[in-house]
């Protein structure tokens, strides 16, 4: 409260809203009045019963979602350690670093697998807070001199607990995307993340995410980043079936519609060769809209 006072109601509003906008699909946040739940800020029990419950529901939504091979091996891997600790190992083996490189071209998933991410950690009891923060890392750049640090810490005190997920992060390389040169804000506040993220190593997981060769930049721009962030997941692009399948599944969830026989594949044929080029630049975003 003294390190944030009013900032922290509206953060804890904006956090509500993106749990509900996860909670419900389209068709229902249209038709429903805008109400929040106690879940959604928080508030819900988070006991064994709830943590179970969760993780049923995380399974639900890896089992449905299409493609992304590359997150489901890692969050495979990460809950079979879980269990082999559950049965007797050391413990000591999930206290790494639990900090991920999310890379993908746009439209790859970045945002939904950081999200997924996190939600699975958290049924893992890997992470103790119901705390998503997501950001473009951008923000964490100050205007004037002086701000950046101030303005890094808060972000990590907002997400301790749970997870701060940073898009875009490429941004605080002293490169940008396109090769430009860095300056001393973005310098400042990847120090300042650096030296956050190892002071709350065991109470924090940060995500970065970005476009792969971008992200290759940014890791090479400290020799700190790779051992803060030993884990990189890399979404591949969609194939042509992957992205009729999600339009298929975004027909049903958003507006109620199903194809009919045979249009899934008529569909996935008509973008292999119509659209191919465009998978690169657009994935899933090209299904959708």
């Amino acid at each position: 409260l003294a390190m944030r006072n009013a900032h922290l109601s509206g953060e804890l509003v904006e956090r509500a809203m993106s749990a509900r906008n996860r909670r419900l699909p389209m068709a229902s946040l249209l038709a429903q009045p805008p109400t929040l739940h106690a879940s959604d800020l928080g508030l819900a029990s988070e006991g064994l019963d709830s943590l179970l419950a969760e993780r049923a529901c995380v399974d639900r939504e890896i089992g449905a979602l299409v493609g992304m091979g590359s997150l489901k091996a890692a969050l495979a891997e990460l809950r079979a350690k879980v269990e082999f600790v559950g049965r007797g190992a050391d413990p000591r083996l999930l206290e790494g670093c639990l900090n991920v490189v999310l890379t993908g071209n746009p439209g790859a998933g970045k945002t939904t697998a950081a999200r997924l991410l996190f939600r699975a950690l958290r049924s893992l009891g890997l992470l103790k807070s119901n705390v998503f923060v997501e950001r473009n890392a951008l923000e964490l750049k100050g205007t004037h001199v002086g701000w950046t640090c101030p303005q890094v810490k808060e972000m990590v005190q907002a997400a301790l607990g749970g997870c701060l997920f940073l898009d875009e992060a490429y941004a605080l390389s002293g490169s940008g995307v396109h090769g430009d040169r860095g300056d001393s804000f973005a310098d400042e506040a990847l120090r300042t993340l650096l030296t956050e993220t190892e002071n709350n190593r065991t109470s924090l997981c940060v995500v970065l995410a970005g476009y792969r060769e971008a992200m290759d930049g940014l890791m090479r721009a400290d020799p700190g980043l790779r051992r803060r962030f030993p884990t990189t997941i890399h979404l591949d692009d969609y194939s042509p079936a992957e992205l009729a399948a999600i339009a298929k599944q975004t027909a049903d969830s958003r507006f109620g519609l199903a194809f009919a026989p045979g249009l899934e594949r008529a569909l996935a044929l008509h973008i292999r060769s119509k659209h191919g080029h465009e998978i690169a630049l657009h994935n899933a975003s090209l299904a959708v809209a």
